[in-house]
C-alpha cells in the first residue's frame, strides 16, 4: 500500500507541475519566453519540423559520443600516467581540478577560437568526460592492496 500511495503521490505531483506550467504558459505570467506545454508539444510533434529534430539529434548525440570518446580516452591515459610516474601526480591532479572548475558556458568562446565549430560541443563535454574517468580511474588504482600489487609482480603484469 505503501508504494502505491508513494506512486499516486509521485504521479499527482508531476501532473499539477504540468498544469502549472500549461496555466502559467497561457496567462503569459512570465512572457514569452515561457510557452505552453501545448504549443511546446505541438511543435515538437509537428510532422513538418521532424526532420529538423533528427537532424538536431544525430548532431548531438555524435558531438556527444566523439566528447565521452576523447575525455575518457584522455582522463584513462592521464590517470595511468600518473600511476606509473608518481612525480606526476601533483600536477595532474591540479589540472583536472581548474579545468573542470571552468564553467563550459566560458569554454565554449574559447573553443569557438581554437577549434572548429563542429568540434566545439565535442570538445565541452570531452572536459566533463575526462574529469569524471580520470577521478575515477585514479582513485581506482590507489586503492590496489598490497595484496593485489604482489600478485601482478608475481604474474610479472
Amino acid at each position: 500500500m505503501n508504494a502505491l500511495r508513494t506512486t499516486a503521490l509521485g504521479t499527482l505531483g508531476i501532473a499539477l507541475f504540468l498544469l502549472a506550467w500549461e496555466v502559467v504558459g497561457r496567462s503569459g505570467l512570465l512572457g514569452i519566453s515561457w510557452p505552453a506545454l501545448s504549443d511546446v508539444l505541438a511543435m515538437l510533434l509537428d510532422p513538418a519540423r521532424l526532420p529538423m529534430f533528427r537532424r538536431a539529434l544525430g548532431a548531438t548525440l555524435e558531438s556527444t559520443a566523439w566528447g565521452y570518446l576523447w575525455g575518457a580516452g584522455v582522463g584513462l591515459v592521464l590517470a595511468a600516467a600518473t600511476h606509473l610516474l608518481p612525480p606526476l601526480r601533483p600536477g595532474a591532479d591540479r589540472l583536472a581540478a581548474v579545468v573542470n572548475s571552468v564553467p563550459s558556458i566560458a569554454l565554449g568562446p574559447i573553443f569557438l577560437v581554437l577549434l572548429s565549430r563542429e568540434a566545439t560541443p565535442a570538445a565541452v563535454s570531452s572536459i566533463h568526460v575526462f574529469f569524471i574517468v580520470f577521478v575515477s580511474v585514479s582513485s581506482g588504482l590507489q586503492r590496489a592492496s598490497m595484496a593485489h600489487r604482489d600478485l601482478f609482480s608475481a604474474l610479472d603484469a
